[in-house]
């Protein structure tokens, strides 16, 4: 399973071309999770998920989370750590990812 951030150039009225950049791949192994965002915010949707093989997938809406962590203080604190941890981790490599291709820009550009 693969996530990409889709680019959408428009190059007249009505002509568009999309493009697709990889974010990550996931595996099961990995225990994949993904849209862990919409659970606490209802902003606009961040990237594309796209199965590459036959999976199988289980979905919890926001309502139903919601609800459980009401219904379940406990259950709902854990996995709200969870998320926030590998939010933590997520975004500690978009730091690191940032680095590195502000560094190759940077010797690329002679700065």
């Amino acid at each position: 399973m693969e996530i990409s951030k889709g680019l959408v150039m428009k190059m007249g009225r009505e002509d568009f071309q999309d493009r697709d950049k990889i974010l990550t791949k996931l595996s099961s192994t990995d225990h994949a999770v993904f849209g862990e965002v919409a659970l606490f915010e209802q902003g606009k949707r961040t990237a594309t998920v796209a199965a590459l093989t036959d999976c199988t997938l289980l979905e919890i809406t926001r309502d139903a989370f919601l609800g459980l962590g009401e219904e379940n203080p406990r259950i709902g604190y854990k996995i709200s750590r969870n998320i926030a941890q590998m939010l933590c981790s997520r975004l500690r490599k978009a730091d690191e990812d940032t680095i590195k291709l502000t560094t190759a820009l940077s010797l690329a550009l002679g700065r």
